[in-house]
């Protein structure tokens, strides 16, 4: 038998493992892309939630300050009142009022410096976490410019690589192709060489018969793993 053909065929395996490189890399590289684009939307998600908080402070600092205003005007009207009565007894009911009212001021004023103070720290916050942001968001878009670009070149490789493959398969006995086929949906290695007269993938010793026919330029297959064997020696004397 001709040696051609199996030069050919281990040619095209070792273009088959260089094409799988290539396509993990890829795959590597489709990782990155999605795990940045997930970084990306994880820091944008955080700024619309610390936006829509402050705008929910500031909703409250408002709510806090009417309250404060509505108490004003309250103290202002008994006030009023009081400066108008002479009734020692209707002046007293009017002054607990006030007194009421003022003890409530004091707590809202509370509340209104709470509600600022929530406000501002959060508003500090979202600045500096817009800061920090930026320059996450520009790292992020520099990696992604340069692995889409990387990604570019393995497609584009991978296509000269895929139309070399069926160049290579001319020639090739349609039965090797087969079981070749078959045995790289088992396995990740279906064409191993022979080591030390044994399977180079699960080491199962060879028959004296099957290694003069291997030596041959004959196809072999594992009787125990079913790859594909050949001697070295063949492919580089």
């Amino acid at each position: 038998m001709s040696d051609r053909p199996f030069i050919q065929f281990i040619g095209l395996v070792s273009l088959d493992q260089k094409i799988q490189s290539f396509v993990n890399k890829k795959i590597a590289i489709d990782t990155i892309i999605t795990e940045i684009s997930i970084k990306k939307d994880t820091q944008e998600a955080l700024l619309n939630e610390i936006k829509k908080k402050i705008i929910q402070l500031k909703k409250n600092v408002d709510v806090q300050e009417l309250e404060m205003k509505i108490l004003d005007e309250k103290e202002n009207e008994k006030k009023k009142i009081l400066s108008t009565l002479t009734d020692y007894k209707e002046c007293q009911a009017i002054k607990n009022e006030v007194d009421a009212i003022q003890r409530l001021q004091v707590a809202q004023e509370k509340l209104v410096l709470d509600a600022w103070n929530q406000l501002e720290n959060t508003q500090q916050f979202m600045v500096k976490r817009e800061s920090e942001s930026k320059d996450e968001l520009e790292k992020l878009d520099d990696i992604l410019k340069k692995t889409e670009q990387e990604k570019i070149a393995i497609t584009d490789e991978l296509s000269h690589l895929f139309a070399q493959r069926d160049e290579k398969s001319i020639g090739i006995p349609e039965e090797w192709l087969e079981k070749y086929g078959e045995m790289g949906q088992r396995v990740t290695d279906p064409v191993v060489p022979i080591e030390q007269q044994s399977c180079g993938g699960c080491y199962q010793q060879l028959i004296a018969q099957d290694i003069i026919r291997a030596k041959r330029g004959a196809l072999m297959q594992c009787k125990k793993c079913f790859r594909l064997l050949y001697f070295p020696e063949i492919v580089h004397p």
